[in-house]
């Protein structure tokens, strides 16, 4: 078997990971790259087409970074925790039994749906990504301009849903729904489900309330800007393009889904608790 590793290379504790894993691995007869992420090499990535499973070493959101490369090359991915909430991650080390069960292909791939998101304004450019947590519309200012609110019309399948005036808007999947989603007010969803979670962040309105669609709508987000500032599209976290006045971006369930390995079935609300409530309270 192929695997592919990705760690930080100023992490030392990944680092460290990465090459025990290296050599447990390959002691067993697999074959292993190692991708610093940082490095040279990574910017280079050739080998995840012949890679049987790729391994996240580090926090949330260094493994949504990585998956995202797993989902482009369509394979499963397993991460380590290395940072401090770990909610993606399936293990918090490794031992003898997570190399046996990864060689033997012992384990289960739990997909979760991604989000499509696609734009094209008036000067005909164009805009296409994924999401696995969230996209994010928020106002764009600058050094000479104070943050304030914006304005977002948001619409489902042409129908009106609502004009927020508001910090920005939040489209999230069930996995992402206890990220930025759950901080701005959202409500937690079984990733279980497929279903948009549409939450605004610091509305301006007493009315203004998060939105559950179901995952065979789409919803399209409009700047309606009263200053005509352009909006901020944060895709993960990672910003990815800005929406001038007037233009719209529309997102999906996608097609394709991003597959997690899993060494057991996990209760999705044990999780939960432990990752969000006992974790966070003991801190």
């Amino acid at each position: 078997m192929v695997f592919s590793v990705f760690y930080l290379d100023n992490d030392e504790k990944a680092s460290a990971l990465a090459q025990k894993l290296k050599e447990q691995l390959e002691s067993k007869g697999a074959r292993v790259d190692t991708i610093r992420q940082g490095a040279e090499e990574y910017k280079n990535i050739v080998t995840l087409d012949r890679t049987d499973a790729v391994i996240a070493l580090g926090g949330d959101g260094f493994i949504l970074n990585t998956a995202h490369a797993a989902v482009n090359a369509d394979k499963p991915i397993l991460g380590i925790n290395c940072g401090h909430l770990g909610y993606l991650a399936a293990e918090s080390s490794v031992t003898d039994e997570t190399v046996s069960r990864l060689l033997r292909r012992d384990y289960l791939i739990e997909e979760r749906m991604l989000l499509e998101i696609g734009s094209e304004g008036p000067q005909g450019k164009v805009f296409k990504d994924y999401a696995i947590n969230d996209l994010t519309l928020t106002r764009a200012a600058t050094l000479l301009d104070t943050l304030g609110v914006t304005v977002i019309e948001a619409q489902c399948e042409g129908r009106s849903l609502g004009i927020y005036r508001a910090d920005g808007v939040i489209v999230a999947t069930p996995t992402g729904s206890t990220a930025y989603s759950l901080s701005a007010g959202g409500s937690v969803v079984d990733p279980d489900l497929s279903c948009l979670c549409l939450t605004p962040i610091c509305a301006h309105s007493l009315t203004a309330r998060p939105v559950i669609l179901s995952c065979d709508k789409s919803v399209t987000l409009i700047n309606r800007d009263p200053k005509g500032w352009d909006l901020l599209c944060g895709v993960d976290g990672r910003l990815d393009t800005a929406l001038r006045p007037g233009e719209k971006i529309v997102v999906r369930a996608a097609d394709k889904k991003v597959k997690f390995i899993r060494f057991q079935k996990g209760f999705f609300y044990d999780t939960l608790r432990k990752k969000l409530v006992d974790e966070i309270g003991n801190r």
